[in-house]
């Protein structure tokens, strides 16, 4: 068994390369705490293959049919190496934003009772199933399907983990499907990641991720309390520093993001220093 890490990079080849370059660079500029190996796997919807930079051509490169999204891609990485200590998973939308980033999830696991780390828990499907259910009984989402018919969406969640022998447990809480790390004989126990057909299943697959783990009587864990606190992604951003983080798709290359940050912080700053001009005029005031 390798005694380093393996990072996975699932990467869509309809992206921008410049993501996937991006989170490369940050993942070298950034002290990781420990070594680790690089694979990307390829979601290829064509023929044509990705050309990197020179400075990267030493990380191995696999091709695989886009089938499962990022999941997908994941398992393939770990089905195709499976001889690591332990592995991190990545979209080619994640960016290192500090030092420890793969230490960091590794120190979560000295509590042997976690056999899951990510960087989001969503926290919000911290409900029963049954609450779920209602709260989204009058709402439809593409791709989501029970037999070939349209259904409610927690509906075909449950139906994916029905089918596929994964014990549902109480509530569905889960970790996003972003960035995880797992220990090496997890990924043995639990058989890997299940693969969806479409969009409904492909979410179903991240849910089962965190059942499956749960079903060995292991727990899942958000690496530090705040969220993306070592990693980030593209479309999850604060609307302000220090505020929580929102769902937007709009924002699909890191350059746009990078300009996001300059215009939110902008006016973070500029609504502070307001705020502060303000509080002292009205205490010289009161003098």
């Amino acid at each position: 068994m390798h005694q380093k890490a393996l990072v996975v990079i699932s990467y869509y080849d309809r992206h921008p390369l410049s993501n996937l370059t991006e989170l490369l660079r940050t993942m070298l500029h950034f002290e990781a705490g420990e070594e680790f190996d690089v694979h990307i796997v390829v979601n290829r919807t064509s023929a044509r293959e990705i050309c990197l930079p020179d400075e990267y051509s030493w990380i191995p490169v696999k091709y695989r049919h886009n089938l499962g999204m990022n999941i997908g891609a994941w398992d393939y990485g770990w089905r195709t190496s499976p001889d690591y200590r332990a592995y991190l998973f990545l979209q080619d939308e994640c960016y290192v934003v500090r030092e420890q980033w793969l230490s960091g999830f590794q120190s979560v696991l000295q509590d042997t009772r976690v056999g899951m780390v990510g960087e989001s828990l969503n926290q919000t499907w911290n409900r029963s199933w049954n609450e779920l259910r209602k709260l989204f009984e009058a709402t439809s989402m593409c791709g989501h399907f029970i037999e070939g018919r349209p259904a409610n969406r927690v509906d075909c969640y449950l139906h994916f983990l029905d089918q596929n022998r994964v014990e549902r447990g109480e509530k569905a809480r889960h970790l996003r499907s972003v960035v995880w790390f797992f220990p090496g004989p997890v990924l043995q126990k639990i058989n890997g990641f299940l693969i969806g057909r479409n969009y409904g299943e492909c979410i179903a697959a991240e849910i089962a991720a965190s059942k499956k783990v749960e079903s060995i009587g292991l727990g899942i864990a958000q690496a530090r309390d705040e969220e993306f606190f070592y990693i980030r992604h593209l479309e999850y951003n604060q609307d302000h520093p220090g505020g929580p983080y929102t769902h937007d798709v709009t924002h699909i290359s890191y350059a746009a993001v990078q300009k996001l940050f300059e215009i939110k912080e902008g006016e973070f700053w500029k609504l502070l220093r307001m705020k502060l001009t303000n509080s002292l005029s009205l205490k010289r005031g009161f003098k």
